[in-house]
């Protein structure tokens, strides 16, 4: 099919693209376990927090409508990478190919869509 074509890679991108949400919550913890009895562990604790905090953590939503996604934090270049929205750094090389962001884009998936510039009712409904 044109659009099974178009969309080829796309099962390869949301796998590595959870394996990386899921790194973003397990890392912290692993880390704050294992200091947590070490004296200086309070202030390492107190690090890793800023430290996670201040750095960019994409997500990737299947809406309710089963059709549609939404995607948080980031945006995807032209050539398949994955960059921080706020700042442009570049999270993850050839997280897509050019294909695939090409697919997606004609089937009207906003890659640079601004999440966190939607009101209210848009968040809640989408």
């Amino acid at each position: 099919t044109l659009a099974g074509d178009e969309l080829k890679g796309f099962r390869s991108f949301v796998v590595r693209f959870m394996l990386r949400m899921s790194r973003d919550f397990a890392t912290p913890s692993l880390l704050i376990d294992t200091l947590r009895d070490e004296r200086e562990g309070d202030a390492l604790q107190f690090e890793l927090r800023r430290r996670w905090e201040q750095t960019a953590h994409p997500y990737l939503f299947f809406n309710e409508d089963r059709i549609s996604m939404t995607f948080v934090g980031f945006n995807v270049t032209p050539d398949g990478h994955l960059v921080n929205r706020e700042n442009r750094e570049t999270l993850e090389r050839n997280i897509m190919s050019r294909q695939l962001h090409t697919g997606l884009r004609r089937q009207k998936v906003d890659l640079n869509e601004d999440f966190l510039q939607w009101d209210r009712q848009q968040k809640l409904t989408r």
